[in-house]
């Protein structure tokens, strides 16, 4: 019997020594725990896969955070006003391939202001490469706050792919709304 004990002593030593731990023990965070009646779950890992591959697949549990829902911001492209080597059809296409970003600018206003809405006007110009060259705010009703900065960046990094070479100078309205 005292062997068996011995033997048993000398594993868990060895198991603490090779992954690395220590006579102290750390204490560990207790997990939070969901409210009764909320509901609670998430993704785990498990599994060590094939050859060190990696792979398989679980469920676990976890809590229900507090965090605020997303709310949605709609941006609507009306038809713009252009002159030189493109359309308004060819300027909203290359406005809504940067449509997210754009919405995003918008989006951070709403988790302060819920209310806000607005217009903003913006005049750019596009080289013949499709890079905007200049652009600036024509217009706005959302001044003092951070959108028209947020919207010049996005516009100065958008791409657009003109049908004819030659530069293009539009004036585009954009409008923000808190969607339905």
């Amino acid at each position: 019997m005292r062997v068996v004990i011995a033997i048993c002593c000398v594993l868990a030593l060895g198991c603490l020594a090779a992954c690395g731990s220590t006579s102290k023990q750390e204490k560990k965070p207790a997990p939070a725990q969901p409210s009764q009646g909320e509901p609670a779950g998430g993704m785990g890992f498990e599994g060590a896969g094939v050859n060190n591959n990696g792979g398989g697949f679980a469920t676990g549990t976890g809590a229900k955070t507090d965090l605020p829902k997303k709310r949605r911001a709609q941006l609507k492209f009306l038809t713009a006003k252009t002159t030189g080597a493109c359309t308004a059809a060819d300027v909203r296409k290359g406005l809504r391939r940067s449509g997210g970003n754009l919405r995003y600018c918008y989006e951070k206003l709403l988790a302060k202001d819920p209310k806000a809405a607005g217009r903003l006007e913006v005049q750019l110009e596009v080289d013949a490469k499709g890079l905007v060259s200049k652009v600036k705010v024509a217009a706005s009703a959302l001044d003092g706050t951070s959108v028209p900065g947020c919207v010049l960046r996005v516009l100065k990094r958008a791409r657009f792919a003109l049908p004819t070479p030659g530069t293009c100078q539009a004036t585009q309205p954009l409008v923000f709304e808190r969607a339905p």
